[in-house]
């Protein structure tokens, strides 16, 4: 019994005194934190940006825990890419630059899953979305976009992107060239729809399927429903054979970027390209411009889904021969 009341008691005073000194003008110094570095193993984009929303929110939520977001060596870097992409939100518990103290743990791994399993929620930041594979790197379930949950976790990812995801002023004015060209597009009262396609690997898992054909004849049918002369597409894919029919047919923005003519496994990890590092702002360029479309059809990715999070009332159609395809 005196046990019990000697560990309330210490435990009433350490709270009082987290709180205290959270609220107060001197922070903890950064020593007493337990702190993790994330560093990713692998090259997408998007699925290792929402590995790092992850360990945000969960540190976020946590008491004495930092987290020090390292992409050192991602996309042919040598130093820390997430400073060249993002600002530092000189978080208290978030930061990109190293920690003073030793680090505590060093991983790669999503806050749950793979084997660590440190906090009390699922892979949909503790949105109650059922359907997640801990095995998995990606979200890429089409029923997401469908779950009940699902507004919810794009309001709480939104939350992260506007704290930690911020652009960087080289970065941002790159994004604002398209925004503009689209916005002057949409002051003609022209409508602008988002069209974002990989390459048929990443949407079937049995074998070598060229979709590109169907997707030709899916686009011609929705924009002959939009009406061609009033519909401008902001097009997001590497396809070079995509990008050259839908061009001659319809207005077309989209960025110059090294393409590939291989429609079933060609994609940007086969592509040459002279300045690797450009590939994040290449990819995050197409995903903060197709938040700012009016509605974006394409199929299960992590780059529509994030998308979907920097814009949570943007409306996102699936082409219906992809509509059931895991993606990436």
């Amino acid at each position: 019994m005196l046990k019990t009341k000697f560990l309330l008691l210490l435990s009433f005073f350490s709270i009082n005194f987290l709180s205290l000194n959270a609220g107060s003008r001197e922070p903890f110094p950064v020593k007493t934190f337990y702190w993790v570095e994330w560093h990713p193993d692998h090259n997408g984009v998007f699925s290792n940006l929402f590995r790092a929303i992850e360990w945000i929110y969960c540190i976020k939520t946590t008491h004495r825990m930092a987290l020090y977001l390292n992409l050192a060596g991602q996309w042919g870097a040598t130093s820390n890419l997430w400073n060249d992409l993002f600002v530092d939100a000189s978080d208290l518990q978030i930061s990109s630059k190293p920690p003073t103290c030793s680090i505590g743990l060093s991983t790669h791994h999503f806050p749950i899953g793979m084997g660590q399993h440190f906090f009390n929620f699922n892979r949909y930041l503790g949105t109650g979305i059922k359907n997640f594979d801990e095995t998995l790197y990606l979200y890429q379930y089409p029923s997401t976009y469908k779950d009940p949950n699902f507004f919810l976790f794009r309001l709480r990812v939104n939350k992260i992107i506007k704290t930690y995801l911020n652009l960087q002023p080289k970065l941002a004015k790159k994004v604002s060239f398209y925004l503009e060209k689209l916005e002057k597009r949409r002051k003609e009262g022209k409508k602008i729809i988002g069209v974002q396609l990989r390459v048929s690997n990443h949407y079937f898992q049995d074998g070598n399927i060229n979709y590109l054909d169907q997707i030709k004849i899916e686009i011609d049918e929705l924009m002959n429903r939009l009406e061609p002369t009033k519909t401008v597409i902001f097009l997001a894919t590497l396809i070079e054979p995509l990008k050259q029919y839908l061009q001659e047919k319809y207005e077309v923005v989209t960025q110059d970027t090294p393409s590939t003519h291989d429609a079933v496994f060609g994609d940007w990890t086969t592509i040459h390209h002279l300045e690797p590092h450009l590939i994040p702002e290449q990819a995050i360029i197409d995903t903060w411009t197709l938040a700012n479309c009016d509605e974006v059809w394409s199929g299960a990715s992590n780059m529509i889904l994030f998308a979907s999070c920097l814009n949570p009332s943007l409306d996102i159609h699936f082409f219906p021969c992809i509509q059931n395809c895991l993606g990436a």
